[in-house]
């Protein structure tokens, strides 16, 4: 999605409903535009934002934004230069991960050498 970079993952408690992580509060608050969520806060963890919701709710979110795509070409539709920056980093890093021919756990090894 062009304004939110997010990891979703299934909430290890209650099988109805997901934890939509971010590293950015305003991946959140873009993602859930409209919505009444509380955005929690974890200085310590990987990813610092969090919002736990359930699953059919956000299911109802994410297709909205697909629906809502209007654009033909993903990069170039990133206004925020810092966001475009890194989003265009990760598309290098997947580029690379598609053309190698070695295994994963190979070229992970050699990742943080091989960026450029």
């Amino acid at each position: 999605m062009k304004n939110s970079f997010v990891s979703v993952v299934n909430d290890k408690d209650d099988q109805t409903k997901v934890h939509v992580r971010a590293r950015s509060r305003k991946c959140l608050e873009s993602l859930f535009e409209g919505q009444s969520v509380k955005i929690l806060t974890d200085a310590k963890a990987d990813y610092v934002y969090r919002v736990v919701t359930d699953k059919v709710a956000f299911s109802n979110i994410i297709q909205s934004a697909i629906v809502g795509i209007d654009y033909p070409d993903f990069k170039s539709n990133i206004k925020n230069s810092k966001r475009h920056t890194f989003y265009s980093e990760v598309w290098r890093i997947m580029l690379r991960f598609k053309n190698s021919k070695d295994l994963p756990s190979k070229y992970l090894k050699d990742f943080r050498y091989s960026l450029y």
